[in-house]
């Protein structure tokens, strides 16, 4: 079973916990945002880590705060402001099929070039709020990876687990993903071994 921590670069308290955590927990991997204001200083924190003992990976994000593509690039997924539709929005616009498949390829590509451009590996991606989970975004996150040779996806069995401490927040995740089954049945979910239990420092997801 894997340790993972994300939201890396949310803000500067999610942060310091993360390199707290990392300092005196067993962690196995570390999930970056790469759009927000923080990013910066999370890639100094890594890179400054003198133990490294976890690995980074990618948190693609849909749901928070501006992309780095040029709104024009990316119409689906953005709003008339150019910042990202929120958690509930880009689900609707998902399930309508509002969002195109050439807008989130554009979007995880720029996201990952942060660390590329940073000389850090990525080891695996999963994403904000685990939007990546629905059978059409978990198809472009797999062929992203596929293609980037990212060797982990987070699995749903992943997210399902974690939900099951909130009875709701599991009973809205499971028929929204039976949802998902149903909409984007051409989209094939491949899963594999890989199982995480996630948390959240600095923020009271957990």
């Amino acid at each position: 079973m894997n340790i993972t921590l994300d939201d890396f670069g949310l803000n500067k308290t999610t942060n310091r916990e993360i390199h707290k955590w990392t300092q005196t927990k067993k962690v196995d991997f570390v999930s970056l945002l790469t759009n927000l204001p923080s990013t910066d200083e999370a890639i100094q924190i890594y890179k400054k880590d003198t133990k490294k003992n976890y690995k980074l990976g990618l948190h693609f994000n849909l749901v928070e705060g501006k992309p780095l593509c040029k709104k024009s690039e990316i119409p689906s997924l953005v709003d008339k402001r150019g910042n990202f539709y929120l958690l509930p929005y880009f689900i609707i616009r998902l399930f309508l099929g509002m969002i195109k498949k050439e807008d989130v390829m554009k979007e995880l590509q720029k996201q990952y070039e942060v660390m590329k451009n940073a000389h850090i590996p990525c080891e695996h991606i999963n994403s904000h709020q685990n939007i990546h989970v629905f059978h059409f975004m978990y198809s472009c996150v797999n062929e992203f990876a596929q293609k980037n040779n990212i060797p982990y996806v987070r699995q749903v069995i992943s997210v399902r687990n974690r939900f099951k401490k909130f009875p709701l927040t599991y009973v809205v995740f499971i028929f929204l993903y039976f949802i998902s089954s149903l909409i984007f049945v051409s989209h094939k979910y491949k899963p594999t071994q890989f199982v995480e239990i996630s948390f959240h420092p600095g923020t009271t997801y957990d």
